[in-house]
């Protein structure tokens, strides 16, 4: 006889009986703090800006894009505490380059734009259109997902139905 649980983890992704995959979430900073403090350790004798950005694209990121198709935040307190992962690392940055950042300054976009790097929530958005290029164009294949969406095409010289996607309406008897 099969009891019945709360949470399950599938393919790396802990998923709970009221998908809001707030344990999922948990665990994914658990670890990148884990490989945080890895890389933090590594660079402390690092003079090369480079080398530790690198460290930190090739250890700590792919925690943070892993699955996240499936189970990117939608409230922005998850999402702050997602990003404060790579603003630690954004203090680091300014400490190694010589401007370090005041406890209360949070300006992070100087650092991130010198060195190249996009946000957490820019990487999962760029994820998430990458699903969907791939998933359109039959790169991924998943029948059960495919009858969800339903596209629209336009008629010609109809301009105020721009519309792309065609949202079922469900109605209640």
């Amino acid at each position: 006889m099969l009891s019945q649980v709360d949470e399950i983890k599938d393919l790396g992704v802990i998923l709970d009986s009221k998908l809001p995959f707030t344990p999922h979430v948990a665990e994914t900073i658990h670890k990148a703090m884990k490989s945080h403090g890895f890389v933090m350790r590594s660079c402390k004798d690092f003079n090369s800006l480079q080398t530790a950005l690198n460290l930190y694209n090739g250890l700590v990121s792919p925690v943070f894009m892993y699955a996240s198709p499936i189970w990117s935040p939608y409230t922005d307190c998850i999402c702050r505490s997602l990003e404060m992962m790579q603003l630690k690392f954004f203090r680091l940055l300014a400490f190694k380059e010589g401007e370090p950042l005041k406890p209360i300054e949070h300006d992070y976009q100087i650092i991130a734009s010198s060195m190249r790097v996009c946000s957490l929530r820019s990487m999962r958005s760029l994820n998430d259109l990458l699903f969907l290029f791939k998933f359109w164009n039959g790169y991924i294949a998943c029948v059960d997902l495919l009858p969800q969406f339903q596209l629209r095409v336009p008629l010609l010289g109809l301009r105020l139905n721009n519309s792309l996607f065609a949202v079922p309406v469900l109605w209640r008897l």
